[in-house]
């Protein structure tokens, strides 16, 4: 068959319920269904879009994890295109860091929760009292 005769080809013979052979039958169409959403943004494809609200709770989490991080080390290994979306929005990483600090003071009034905390240990460690000379 040569390239041309694909577009000359003749419909295809009807089927004896008046359909051309090609069409579906109705009883093996699936009902019409709606797509879900996938629940984030989906892994291998295209870029993550960064928003405001995005990069101040990453680099909240970030913080968090006790790590000194400053724009190189966020480049190295964080996620990619934080620190370019982090300029494109703020300006400066600086002021994303104030931003991410403030949203961790908000979360946490009484201060950071310690790693490790489990049924024996409370979150948060009371301070020990001091005595007065």
């Amino acid at each position: 068959m040569s390239p041309t005769d694909f577009w000359h080809t003749t419909p295809a013979e009807p089927r004896p319920g008046g359909e051309p052979a090609g069409a579906p039958d109705a009883a093996a169409a699936p009902a019409a269904v709606t797509p879900e959403a996938p629940p984030g943004p989906p892994a291998g494809r295209g870029r993550t879009r960064w928003t405001r609200d995005t990069i101040i709770s990453e680099l909240a989490t970030w913080l968090l994890s006790g790590t000194a991080i400053y724009a190189q080390f966020m480049t190295r290994h964080g996620p990619k295109g934080l620190v370019v979306a982090i300029r494109r929005v703020f300006g400066r990483f600086d002021a994303a860091l104030n931003l991410a600090a403030l949203h961790n003071a908000r979360l946490y009034p009484e201060g950071p929760p310690t790693r490790g905390a489990g049924a024996s240990r409370p979150a948060i460690a009371a301070a020990a009292p001091h005595e007065a000379k």
